[in-house]
């Protein structure tokens, strides 16, 4: 796995589950059949690097402002 591609992925997992509430399985299925405990894991490692990445948080805000979120 690489992380220019790992980290993306999951903060497009996290954003589609927690601000258009999709389930972890239609995340999954989306993104090429990935298992539900896969998204869950992505989107709770995005949940505790917000805490702690403040560039992290600013990006995500950034994506989030750009999609009308």
């Amino acid at each position: 796995r690489k992380r220019d591609v790992m980290v993306p992925r999951q903060v497009a997992m996290y954003l589609i589950r927690h601000e258009i509430n999709f389930s972890y399985e239609k995340i999954g299925e989306d993104f090429g059949g990935k298992n539900h405990t896969t998204v869950m894991h992505s989107c709770e490692k995005i949940v505790r690097q917000l805490k702690k990445d403040q560039n992290l948080l600013r990006d995500v805000n950034s994506i989030k402002k750009e999609m009308g979120l």
